[in-house]
């Protein structure tokens, strides 16, 4: 099978220019040790950049549930997020214990749950808690759960 070189040779307007294709260990080394490194920090902005926009992105969705979630005449305390890897995110959100034993967190559940669904890929995945809280709950144990970034109530 001839290669591309090879065919684009046989035309009468170009040949291919010949290379020493003699290199010592050293330099084969070298160029291997180089390009792994070039490849690492490359494939780490890359991650850096994507989970950043991912951060983003979940507050974005945050914002949405908390709309969802005063539209059902509830409200929430606060929201944590927990980074498990670059694409893959989990929020908890505190609802006063009163609260959350009604009927419309069955309607904020469906919301989120479908809000989960339609923004699934391979490159970002969500998931929302809810907790009930009361005057005993301390919210800066979420920290040792790994939530150690907080929404920001406007």
């Amino acid at each position: 099978m001839n290669t591309l070189l090879d065919e684009i040779s046989k035309t009468d307007n170009w040949e291919v220019t010949e290379v020493d294709k003699s290199y010592s260990g050293d330099q084969v080394i070298s160029a291997y040790l180089k390009g792994k490194k070039d490849g690492l920090e490359q494939d780490q902005k890359l991650r850096l950049e994507r989970l950043i926009t991912n951060v983003n992105k979940s507050a974005e969705y945050t914002a949405k549930i908390f709309e969802n979630i005063k539209s059902n005449r509830i409200e929430a305390n606060f929201a944590r997020l927990k980074i498990n890897s670059w694409e893959n995110f989990s929020i908890i959100i505190g609802i006063p214990e009163n609260e959350f034993i009604t009927e419309n967190m069955l309607d904020i559940y469906n919301f989120a749950t479908n809000l989960e669904s339609e923004l699934e890929n391979d490159l970002y995945h969500l998931e929302f808690s809810f907790v009930g809280i009361n005057e005993h709950f301390n919210v800066n144990s979420l920290t040792s759960d790994g939530y150690a970034l907080k929404y920001k109530l406007s």
